[in-house]
């Protein structure tokens, strides 16, 4: 009788042992990657390996399919968390972040993170790239090569592929400019624009209330406006024409130079292709050359008409 009671205890053991190691559910092998197959305990998930061993406890919350072709890691999720496990059943990354994203989507061997409502990117090794720290990071490349775009508090900047902050968040806004003529970017500062070169330094300081595309007007040439007045700058930054000007009409050839028109009060003269002011904003107003004669230009000033030939020079003399 002793015996059978013995026996008895030895089974009811047995079988709550059994119990305690035993799953909820037991997922097909080779499924997340060769060798395992998914467990879950108490809606908790983890891994066995093929010998039964349990390489990765069944303590989150889900599992996700990741990068199997770059990393052969497996996504898991905890608290609302995300993390990453190697194929040790190790946590590469912890499930510290609210967003993993795809490896190579943003940079080669880079995934991008995010943690709370900011971002940064981890590598293939787990490690922490870019700390999230920044509201938005755009994808590399759209601007300058090798450059990617950040926002933190509404204000702009540009990282590079080393991950290094190469211009501060500090513009307030950032535009592509005409790349066939320069390397630069335009910026947009408390109002005011300049440009940046492609080492991330200002090569026009932000200064003017708007910057035309360079060559519209005149070779590497751009038009700038500061308070109502133009002038124009060249592709190394330098004011060529000084900010003087009401309005600067598109260059034109009067036979033997280029010139084009410009106004002052409306008052009207020419600057050359050199920047040179070759016929001073006197007149009232200034005719086509050669509508009346071959070589002049008409001109009035109150009402009374004249010429100027093609240096600028008056024409017509009293005696």
């Amino acid at each position: 009788m002793k015996k059978v009671a013995v026996f008895v205890v030895f089974i009811l053991i047995t079988t709550l042992s059994l119990a305690q190691t035993g799953y909820d559910e037991i997922g097909n092998f080779d499924e997340f990657r060769p060798g395992w197959a998914l467990i879950e305990l108490h809606k908790k998930f983890g891994f066995i390996n093929s010998e039964g061993k349990e390489i990765v406890p069944p303590i989150y919350d889900n599992v996700y399919i990741y990068e199997p072709r770059i990393v052969d890691w497996i996504k898991v999720k905890l608290n609302g968390k995300y993390g990453l496990i190697d194929a040790s059943g190790n946590e590469i990354v912890p499930p510290t972040y609210d967003f993993i994203d795809y490896f190579d989507e943003y940079q080669f061997h880079w995934a991008l993170i995010k943690l709370k409502d900011t971002y940064g990117f981890i590598d293939t090794s787990g490690k922490v790239i870019i700390p999230p720290t920044y509201d938005n990071i755009s994808r590399f490349d759209y601007f300058q090569y090798g450059w990617a775009e950040i926002e933190l508090h509404k204000k702009f900047g540009f990282i590079n592929k080393q991950g290094n902050e190469i211009v501060p968040p500090k513009y307030d806004n950032l535009y592509k400019f005409n790349h066939n003529v320069v390397d630069w970017i335009k910026i947009k500062f408390n109002g005011k624009y300049g440009f940046i070169n492609s080492l991330g330094k200002e090569i026009v300081p932000p200064v003017y209330d708007n910057i035309g595309d360079f060559d519209e007007y005149q070779y590497h040439w751009a038009l700038v406006q500061l308070n109502g007045k133009y002038g124009f700058i060249d592709t190394t930054g330098t004011l060529t024409v000084p900010i003087i000007y009401d309005k600067i009409y598109n260059f034109n050839s009067n036979n033997l130079s280029i010139w084009a028109l410009v106004r002052v009060n409306n008052k009207y003269g020419f600057i050359d292709k050199n920047g040179k002011e070759v016929v001073p904003p006197i007149y009232d107003k200034i005719g086509d050359f050669g509508e009346k004669h071959l070589f002049w230009a008409e001109v009035t000033v109150d009402d009374k008409k004249s010429f100027i030939d093609e240096e600028g020079k008056p024409v017509i003399t009293k005696h």
